[in-house]
């Protein structure tokens, strides 16, 4: 069982077939290789528990080493929730998983909701669940265990009056995004013209819902937050909604920055979709899915472990050239793949780390800073028709 778990994390991209004749090769076990029905039928004795289980561990031996290391803001761990939509294998369909989704629903859909210690780029929590579950629902499960030092961020997708009260009750701090038009209190504050004001804001009949999934959240109570109007270099305006309301404590010119550094949560999905190819998945039925998703999960976190251990070498390089350099993050995953069973499995781990770590630091690309890329507004049938090739696996 420990090799089918490896297998799982090594990230089953191309042929089966393929897969299992190099992992065995290189373990020089090659005429024990087994059969992908054999490897098919092991995998799913295996709980998905475990892979979670392995995470836990790992971000649990992650913030312990790191300590007083560890990147703040004001004192303050800080987290960005965000969410995406995904495609699933087409035999999904019909299970708790998939749903399918487009102008002519043919297309299988799920949606991943993550957690990302978006200072140290690692991910706390993920979660692969069916495609119109509720992102705030998810959020406001996670904030149980979330701790009164920790930090929340959303975007505008999150924003509720709700999830606002919620994060009052267990006494954790955010910041989020309104749109313009959020209720009343928010579009008088956007004609003021003020930088920042304490107002009441109440929690709407749309609330009712969370009852239903044993979350009673009283309608029309009232929420005390702190509006912030933030000015984008484009002339565009803002309005970011917190619980911070100490403006000693934290400025209002800080809070600009502070939700740029969001946008790491994007990186994320950017990374799992593009670099580690989510989207190929191996299995074919929801549970192994799942396994495949938090094994990746996995590998993400490992891949930014090396990035921060490879780093102060990094800026001692280049220090004297126009740019702050980061490893090749598509190139590292390819390097880690190739890599990782002999991490796991040789006597001495340290020296394949090494290796890997040199290997790492050949290919630096530079951090562009203040880049900024228009965004595509396409129609909305349009985006139904998209499709990404979820059953194909390159070969090699």
């Amino acid at each position: 069982m420990e090799y089918v778990a490896l297998l799982i994390v090594s990230a089953l991209r191309r042929s089966l077939e393929i897969e299992l004749v190099d992992f065995f090769g290189s373990l020089g076990h090659l005429k024990d290789c087994p059969s992908k029905s054999a490897f098919s039928q092991a995998r799913y004795k295996l709980s998905i528990r475990f892979f979670l289980g392995w995470n836990d561990c790992f971000r649990t031996q992650y913030y312990q080493s790191m300590g007083s290391v560890l990147k703040t803001w004001h004192g303050l761990m800080v987290e960005a929730v965000d969410g995406s939509q995904v495609h699933l294998p087409d035999e999904t369909f019909g299970s708790d998983l998939g749903r399918v989704f487009g102008l002519h629903r043919t297309v299988v859909m799920g949606l991943v909701v993550t957690c990302c210690d978006v200072l140290q780029n690692i991910v706390n929590r993920a979660v692969l669940c069916p495609f119109r579950t509720d992102e705030r629902w998810v959020a406001l499960r996670w904030l149980k265990n979330c701790g009164g030092n920790t930090l929340r961020l959303y975007d505008r997708g999150f924003a509720s009056t709700a999830l606002m009260y919620w994060h009052l009750k267990y006494r954790v701090p955010f910041v989020m995004r309104l749109k313009l038009d959020f209720n009343t209190v928010v579009k008088q504050f956007v004609k003021s013209g003020l930088k920042e004001e304490t107002a009441w804001c109440s929690i709407s009949y749309k609330a009712r819902s969370l009852a239903q999934k044993g979350v009673p959240t009283p309608v029309g109570a009232k929420v005390k937050v702190r509006l912030i109007r933030v000015r984008l270099p484009n002339g565009e305006v803002e309005v970011l909604a917190t619980s911070l309301y100490d403006a000693q404590t934290y400025p209002t010119e800080d809070f600009a920055a502070l939700y740029f550094v969001r946008w790491g949560a994007e990186t994320i999905f950017d990374r799992l979709k593009n670099a580690l190819q989510l989207q190929l998945f191996a299995a074919r039925r929801a549970k192994g899915v799942q396994q495949e998703f938090q094994a990746t999960i996995l590998l993400l976190n490992l891949q930014s472990l090396l990035a921060q251990d490879c780093q102060p070498e990094i800026d001692a390089k280049t220090n004297k050239r126009k740019y702050r350099y980061q490893i090749n993050h598509n190139l590292a995953f390819g390097h880690l793949k190739q890599h990782l069973i002999h991490i796991f499995c040789h006597s001495n781990p340290q020296l394949i780390l090494q290796n890997l770590k040199e290997l790492l630091l050949r290919q630096l690309i530079p951090i562009k800073p203040h880049r900024n890329v228009p965004r595509r507004k396409r129609k909305r049938h349009l985006n139904t028709k998209h499709f990404t090739p979820v059953n194909y696996r390159k070969p090699c």
